[in-house]
Parts: structure tokens; sequence; C-alpha cells
């Protein structure tokens, strides 16, 4: 949180700036954002932007009931390098992110495969699942637009490129009780260490999944004006 809000005031310390500012109003993979831009030379730009978006993954029928969300909060402060003299442009830099998928359910499912053994989720069977994409994320990326030299005030801007965020970091917690499909024994998921062991791989088994989540693209389309 300290470094977005150094993020932030960096965005405010731009705007402080009477001449040759740009803002960027945009949306893309990192949610809605605003870019500051200040030129530094000729060819050189310096960009500070935060952003953030969400979406709710609430969801309630007659057999699963999921409460959850996938949040985006970011800010980042990118140097852009135009070397044609257009609005062509390399850019790069570092964000920080605080990305995190949290969804808890509780569900009725038959057979549910998790770690070697199948099990039977029941209406007291309480599941969560997180995936934390927070930290420090190098940049790097092409995009379009110099909101700087623009022959007007109004112009568009254009972003591709990836983040490397590193390790994931992943949580799965199942709690209540279940029944072991093969033997239908109600067991307490707290303490049946069979299913804790097989909790521990399904865990394993859902990190793997993510590990491609290391390198997040970014791509994003705003429209910009120039004070």
């Amino acid at each position: 949180m300290k470094k977005i809000t150094l993020s932030l005031l960096l965005v405010g310390t731009l705007l402080q700036a009477q001449d040759n500012i740009g803002v960027t109003a945009k949306f893309g993979t990192l949610g809605f954002g605003l870019d500051v831009t200040k030129n530094i030379t000729s060819d050189i730009n310096l960009r500070a932007n935060i952003n953030k978006g969400n979406l709710n993954l609430d969801a309630t029928d007659s057999e699963v009931i999921v409460d959850g969300s996938f949040e985006l909060e970011s800010a980042g402060i990118l140097v852009d390098y135009y070397p044609f003299k257009n609005g062509f442009r390399f850019s790069s830099g570092l964000y920080y992110g605080n990305n995190q998928v949290d969804v808890s359910s509780i569900e009725e499912e038959n057979n549910i495969l998790i770690g070697s053994h199948h099990y039977d989720l029941t209406k007291d069977t309480k599941t969560h699942v997180s995936i934390d994409m927070s930290g420090v994320a190098p940049y790097v990326g092409l995009g379009w637009g110099n909101t700087i030299l623009s022959s007007s005030k109004w112009s568009f801007n254009v972003d591709v490129g990836v983040l490397y965020q590193g390790s994931v970091k992943t949580s799965f917690n199942m709690s209540g009780t279940a029944i072991e499909h093969n033997s239908g024994e109600t067991i307490n998921l707290s303490t049946n260490q069979q299913f804790l062991k097989d909790a521990r791989d399904e865990k394993l088994s859902i990190k793997q999944d993510t590990e491609g989540l290391e390198w997040y693209p970014v791509v994003s389309i705003g429209v910009a004006y120039r004070f």
C-alpha cells in the first residue's frame, strides 16, 4: 500500500506542473486507470499511473453458493522512449500490484477428486481458495501515442506489454464435513489425516496450475488530454 501511495504522490506532483502535462483515462487488463505524463526530453516521457478494477464472483443456485471476487489494484512508474519521433514507443518501468482472487463456497456435489481420493461434498462442506499476485513487478511493453507532442490536445493511447509478477501465492482450505465416496463414511475435514494429505496435494496442484500467472499480460486503450 505504501508503494501505491508513493505513486499517487508522484501523480499529484506531475499534475502540479503547468506545461506539457498529459492525463489519460484508460481501461484494460489492469482495470480502469489514470496516467499522468510529463516529458523529460524530446523523445523521453515519464509516466505515473494508478489502476483499479473489481469483478464480483457471487452466485447462488440450488447446489452451490459462491462468495468471491477478483480484485485488481496497482500503481506504476514508467519511462516511454520514442525512437522514431512519432507515436510509437518502447516502455519499461516498475509496478506495485495488489491483485487477488478470493473465492469461498458451500457446495453439494458428488464424486469430487481431491488429491488422490474422491469425496461427496455436502451443504456442510466449506471451501476457500485464494490466489495472491501482489508485489513489485517489472514491466516492458510497446505502445502508441504521445500525449505531449500530439498536434491536438486530445489523443488516443494504446499499450501492449507484460508484467513479471514472480511466484504466485496460493491457498486452498476446506472445513466442515464431507463423505468419503468409496466407503460412505462422513469425515471431519479439519482432522481426517487422509483428507489433510489430499488437501496438501490439491494445493500443490493449484499452485502448478497458476504458474503461468507469473507473466501477466497488460493491454489497455485510453483517451488523453494535454494541458
